[in-house]
C-alpha cells in the first residue's frame, strides 16, 4: 500500500494538504495484465505508447491505474475498501487532477507511483530482477503475479 500526501486547493479556494491511499492487489495486476493481453501486457503496452508518443493511451492507462489503486484503509487495517462512491469521490476533487498532472509531467515520479502501488512481494521480485540482470523480464514478474 502506498500513501501520498497531495496539496490541492479544494472548490472553496481552500489549499488542503491530505494523504490518499493507492493498492493494487495481485487480482486486480492479473486483471490489469489481461486488459493489455494482446499488446503485450502492462509494460510493452506503456513503452509503446512511450515510443508512440500516444498521449491518449498513456492517459487512459495512467487514469485506469489510479482509479483501480484507490480506495480508503479500514480503521483497523484488515479492510482496504473500493467501490463506485469512494472512487467518484477521489475523482471529484482537485487532488486526483493534480496527482494525474505530475504523473504525466515526469516519468521518474510515474514509474516510482507504479512501483508503490504494487504488493511488497511483486515489487521486491522485480527489483531482484533488475539488479541480478539490468533489467525485469515482464514475463516472470506475471509468473509472480500467478
Amino acid at each position: 500500500m502506498y500513501a501520498r500526501d497531495i496539496t490541492y486547493t479544494d472548490y472553496n479556494g481552500v489549499e488542503r494538504t491530505e494523504k490518499f491511499y493507492f493498492n493494487l492487489n495481485k487480482a486486480e495486476l492479473l486483471n490489469m495484465e489481461l486488459e493489455y493481453q494482446e499488446k503485450g501486457g502492462i509494460k510493452n503496452a506503456m513503452n509503446k505508447m512511450m515510443d508512440d508518443k500516444d498521449a491518449k493511451g498513456v492517459v487512459k492507462l495512467i487514469t485506469w491505474m489510479i482509479r483501480h489503486a484507490y480506495g480508503e484503509k479500514s480503521a483497523d487495517g484488515k479492510q482496504f475498501l473500493k467501490n463506485d462512491a469512494i472512487m467518484d469521490g477521489f475523482v471529484s476533487t482537485e487532488a486526483y487532477s493534480n496527482l494525474i498532472m505530475d504523473l504525466l509531467n515526469d516519468s521518474d515520479k510515474l514509474g516510482d507511483f507504479m512501483a508503490k502501488i504494487m504488493p511488497a512481494d511483486i515489487r521486491e521480485e522485480a527489483e531482484k530482477m533488475l539488479k541480478e540482470n539490468g533489467k525485469v523480464d515482464n514475463e516472470s514478474v506475471q509468473m509472480t503475479i500467478l
